[in-house]
């Protein structure tokens, strides 16, 4: 071992002896971990203190998409009641009129009308329809009650229920830059 006191002679007079100096150095070597290691632990507090700030960032956010969709929801169960008042009294009103064929353009059938006619339904027992001739302005008739019927329904069973769901999306959107944008 090296005798510490000779190369620092300064100290033979402060300290007794060797051992002293070498339990100082023991004491530096240890306050010196033990600071590392304090560092270490307030490294890990903030970690922790980040990943809770976090999960309680992301709960507020969850939460505050559960409120917009239980609205969302409350408010199709309201709609369902009265699209289905709606839609009955339509079919009342519309059942006291008389039939009234229209024509209906081509672009709108799912089969084209150049085709051979469709198959009976049996749901409704009709002869099967001639195929059409589009060139001599031959084209399928409907009628007008029903397609007033079906407007209706697509009003009330499409548009609606998605122009509340962008409404409510616009909502939960501003809610969450106001939570977040603090």
């Amino acid at each position: 071992m090296i005798n510490l006191l000779k190369l620092i002679p300064g100290l033979a007079g402060i300290i007794p002896s060797p051992i002293t100096i070498y339990i100082m150095l023991a004491i530096a070597a240890g306050s010196f971990a033990g600071g590392g290691w304090v560092v270490w632990k307030f490294w890990q507090a903030s970690e922790v203190t980040a990943v809770n700030e976090a999960r309680a960032t992301e709960r507020d956010a969850v939460l505050i998409g559960n409120q917009h969709e239980r609205g969302v929801l409350d408010r199709a169960r309201q709609r369902e009641v009265r699209k289905n008042e709606a839609i009955e009294d339509l079919r009342r009103r519309l059942a006291g009129r008389k039939p009234c064929p229209v024509p209906v353009p081509a672009d709108w059938l799912p089969v084209h009308p150049s085709l051979p006619g469709t198959a009976t339904d049996p749901a409704r027992p009709r002869p099967a329809d001639p195929p059409l001739d589009p060139a001599a302005g031959d084209g399928p008739l409907a009628d007008a009650r029903d397609l007033v019927l079906t407007c209706e329904r697509n009003r009330l069973e499409v548009y609606e229920p998605e122009a509340d769901e962008r409404a409510a999306l616009r909502a939960w959107y501003s809610d969450l830059r106001a939570r977040f944008n603090q």
